[in-house]
């Protein structure tokens, strides 16, 4: 479902004459970082009163469930009205439009808030969720009738995509 919603936004995007950056995320460790004690406080808030001792380990049977109970909070945050977060287990696509070529390739849109834009997120889910996130960028491209570079660095990984009308 949420693969199709991306689908849905990109459509929508070349439609309108938009342009749009997809940046695919991966967290480093995911399961093996989360934060067991927020998760527990979330499950007795959803009142399961069964009593849990371990993790929330790779691979084990429960541990998807674990881990969306504990990203709820994460579509919750605060980001940019041109700014879209989606999540596929432990990988996150965070998707930029914007009408304006100019402003976008210029940096003013996307290139420089984008690092402000992951650090913000970074900054939230630690605080709500306590998980530290260590970003690593799986793939990224644009959409939309345009020639230009992107050339951003995130943790040290470039995005640089050469986009052809």
């Amino acid at each position: 479902m949420q693969f199709l919603l991306l689908l849905i936004r990109c459509k929508k995007t070349l439609d309108d004459k938009k342009f749009g950056i997809l940046i695919f995320l991966d967290i480093s460790k995911a399961f093996d970082s989360a934060c067991f004690d927020i998760i527990l406080a979330k499950l007795r808030h959803y009142v399961v009163s069964e009593p849990f001792r371990r993790g929330c380990p790779q691979g084990g049977k429960s541990s998807p469930l674990l881990w969306n109970i504990l990203i709820n909070d994460v579509f919750d945050l605060s980001l940019p009205s041109n700014c879209h977060l989606q999540a596929y287990a432990d990988d996150f696509v965070l998707y930029f439009d914007h009408e304006d070529l100019n402003l976008f390739s210029a940096f003013a849109i996307f290139g420089r808030n984008l690092c402000i834009y992951l650090d913000r997120l970074t900054n939230q889910v630690y605080l709500k969720i306590r998980l530290k996130i260590n970003w690593s960028i799986r793939y990224s491209f644009g959409l939309g009738n345009y020639a230009t570079i992107f050339d951003y660095m995130i943790n040290i990984h470039s995005i640089n995509e050469n986009f052809k009308r």
